[in-house]
């Protein structure tokens, strides 16, 4: 078995909630495509790790497609519309959130549609400025617009990485030799999303 690393504690996935599984595969994806931001859909993802030794097997398991990587250009006022995109009841109903590194949103969920994102930073606190750009990174499926983000995915430029969303993890993981992510909360949410029937 090919070991990557080892795990202290058990790690699972929530398809509408913050885990640190959810931050480091998001993390695998920001660091192989070296960008600012990376996300992906939470539905991409599922089940746990457990403690000890963790294999190449057990990483692929928590992550359902080894799509391509895609990157490209993204402004700040992109950001903000791609989030709030996610909370809009109906479709965080059929899709849930989203994976994501590089980046901490503050949302309140008790607000409307489209006035839930309070504010978004970059991950050391730097407020995200609306005017300026930034290198995203996610999945062959997400940049194609899956999970209903095609009115922000298809505004974008993408351009194929040569890694796939596998070979990301793996050697995101071997890199860390412990299973750990950055200590920040990525999402702060005042009240619940509406609409969430997430199984997991």
């Amino acid at each position: 078995e090919d070991v990557l690393a080892t795990a202290d504690e058990t790690w699972s996935i929530r398809l509408s909630a913050e885990t640190k599984l959810g931050n480091l595969l998001a993390d695998c994806v920001r660091s192989a495509a070296q960008t600012d931001v990376a996300y992906m859909n939470a539905t991409s993802a599922g089940g746990s790790i457990e403690p000890g030794p963790v294999t190449a097997e057990d990483m692929s398991s928590v992550m359902g497609f080894d799509d391509p990587l895609f990157r490209a250009q993204i402004t700040g006022a992109q950001l903000y519309e791609l989030f709030e995109l996610v909370y809009v009841p109906e479709r965080f109903g059929n899709n849930a959130g989203l994976l994501f590194s590089g980046l901490i949103v503050h949302a309140d969920h008790t607000k409307p549609a489209f006035s839930k994102i309070q504010t978004i930073t970059l991950a050391d606190g730097t407020p995200l400025e609306r005017e300026k750009t930034y290198t995203v990174a996610t999945s062959e499926y997400m940049a194609s617009g899956g999970n209903d983000t095609g009115q922000i995915a298809n505004a974008l430029q993408w351009e194929k990485l040569p890694v796939r969303m596998y070979e990301a993890i793996f050697a995101h993981v071997r890199k860390l030799g412990k299973l750990c992510v950055s200590p920040e909360q990525r999402m702060h949410e005042i009240g619940r999303p509406e609409n969430d029937n997430a199984p997991f």
